[in-house]
C-alpha cells in the first residue's frame, strides 16, 4: 500500500460474536477453555474513549451517536497482525524501555484532559517503584533491564496490581494483551485509529529494537518518536500498519515538541470515592475482557 494523505477505505465489519454475557452479581461466570493461542501471536488491547456529543456544533446529521457507531462498525477490522516472535520476558522488556523513554513524546500528543489523569497515571512519575523512589528515566530502565521474568516485568509497569497506568500490562496473564489507555476521545472512526495505529505501530517497533542503547539514540520528542517508527520499516498492511494515520496525528505537532508528565500525587475526597466506585465496578464485571473472554470461548478469538 502506497503512502498517501488520504485514508484507506474500510475494511469489512468483523465475524459476528456470540451474545455478550457480563459476569458479576447473581449470574453464572463465563467458564474459559483453555485453549492455547495461535504459535507466535499476541495481542494489543485499545481502551477508547467515545463521546456521545459533539464539543463542537455540527450538523445534527454528523452529531449523532448512531452514525458514529455505524461509522465504527463498518471501518472496524479484526486485525490482530499476522504472527510475531512469541511474547516473552525480553519483548515485554523492550515494551516496557520504549514506554517509559518515549512518554515525554506522548505527553505532547495527547488532550491536555488526559495529562495528570487518575484513571491513566504516568508509568514512570506516578510509579512507586520507579518515580516515587526518585528514579531518572534512565535509572528505570536500568531497572527494568535488571529483570528477568514477564512478572516482574509487570509487576514494576502496573505496581499493586493496578491497571490505571497510561499503559496496561496486567492482561498479558489471561489474554495476552497490553492495554493502550491515553489516546484521545473519538468523534469518528478515523480518531479511533488514529490512535490504534500509534499504539500498534508503537509497540511493533519497540518489539525489534535490538537495545536500550539503540533506543536511547532517539530523542524523547515527537519527532523522535514519529522517526522510531519510521525507522522500523514496518510493512504497510491494513490492519497492522498505515502510515497515514500516523502522518494525521503527526501534523501539525513541533518535532522538538516533548512534555513531563503531570503527576497525579493525593486526590481529593471527591476524585478518591469516584475512583473508588470505579474499581469496584470494575471488580465486578469488565465488558471488555467479558468479550473477549466469550469471543474465546466460542473459538472466535
Amino acid at each position: 500500500m502506497s503512502r498517501s494523505t488520504y485514508f484507506p477505505p474500510p475494511p469489512p465489519p468483523p465475524p459476528r460474536l456470540p451474545p455478550y454475557k457480563p459476569r458479576g452479581g447473581a449470574k453464572a461466570p463465563v467458564v474459559h477453555k483453555e485453549s492455547p493461542p495461535p504459535p507466535g501471536s499476541f495481542g494489543i488491547g485499545i481502551e477508547m474513549e467515545l463521546l456521545l456529543e459533539s464539543r463542537f456544533t455540527p450538523s445534527a446529521a454528523d452529531n449523532t451517536f448512531p452514525r458514529f457507531a455505524r461509522q465504527c462498525a463498518m471501518s472496524y477490522n479484526s486485525s490482530v497482525p499476522s504472527p510475531y516472535p512469541r511474547m516473552h520476558s525480553l519483548v515485554q522488556a523492550h515494551k516496557s524501555l520504549a514506554i517509559i523513554h518515549f512518554e515525554p513524546a506522548f505527553e505532547a500528543l495527547v488532550p491536555p484532559e488526559r495529562r495528570g489523569n487518575e484513571y491513566s497515571r504516568s508509568n514512570w512519575l506516578d510509579n512507586p517503584q520507579l518515580g516515587y523512589q526518585n528514579l531518572s528515566r534512565d535509572q528505570s530502565i536500568e531497572l527494568i533491564e535488571s529483570r528477568n521474568t514477564t512478572d516482574e516485568i509487570i509487576g514494576i509497569m502496573n505496581p499493586n496490581q493496578s491497571k490505571y497506568f497510561g499503559w496496561n500490562f496486567l492482561p498479558l496473564k489471561t489474554f495476552r494483551t497490553i492495554e493502550f489507555r491515553r489516546g484521545s476521545a473519538s468523534l469518528s472512526a478515523n480518531d479511533a485509529f488514529t490512535w490504534v495505529e500509534l499504539a500498534m505501530s508503537f509497540i511493533q517497533a519497540a518489539m525489534i529494537q535490538p537495545s536500550s542503547q539503540q533506543l536511547l539514540r532517539y530523542p524523547r520528542t515527537i519527532g523522535g518518536l514519529k522517526d522510531f517508527i519510521q525507522y522500523a520499516h514496518l510493512p504497510q498492511q491494513e490492519g497492522a500498519y498505515n502510515s497515514a494515520y500516523l502522518q494525521r496525528l503527526f501534523t501539525g505537532s513541533h518535532p522538538n515538541a516533548k512534555l513531563n508528565p503531570i503527576p497525579v500525587g493525593h486526590l481529593s475526597e471527591q476524585k478518591r470515592a469516584k475512583l473508588q466506585r470505579k474499581m469496584d465496578a470494575d471488580t465486578a464485571s469488565n465488558p471488555m475482557l467479558d468479550i473477549i473472554a466469550s469471543a474465546q470461548q466460542h473459538g472466535v478469538a
